[in-house]
């Protein structure tokens, strides 16, 4: 669908070969994810302080109303990005072997407490 064609706008790390730098564990692949979405809205925000000292002397208050919409209008855009990437750990899958995993991530074992499972 639409994330296979832009993997980024589903805050898919793995377009950005971040294992070349090492291993990375499922916890923390989650965590930038989530960073990601917050990342975002910081450029935003550094974008409008930008633009205030430029052009309105410093005046951050002014231009206050183009900031909210401009984060509304991409938290609308990424909604089901977010809302997926938020609720990941929750999608499980069953094997036929029984056990359940992570449908984002097969060695996260769901819901197993013979396994010590990171995801329960």
């Amino acid at each position: 669908g639409l994330f296979k064609l832009f993997p980024l706008v589903s805050f898919d790390l793995s377009v950005l070969a971040v294992d070349c730098v090492g291993k990375l564990s499922p916890l923390t692949l989650f965590a930038a994810r989530m960073l990601m979405i917050v990342g975002l809205f910081a450029v935003l925000m550094l974008i409008h302080a930008i633009v205030a000292l430029v052009l309105d002397r410093g005046n951050l208050r002014c231009r206050a109303t183009t900031l909210w919409a401009s984060i509304g209008t991409v938290t609308m855009a990424l909604m089901l990005s977010i809302v997926s990437g938020v609720v990941a750990p929750l999608q499980c899958r069953q094997h036929p072997n029984g056990h359940f995993t992570m449908r984002s991530d097969d060695a996260v074992v769901c819901w197993d407490e013979h396994f010590g499972s990171d995801h329960q």
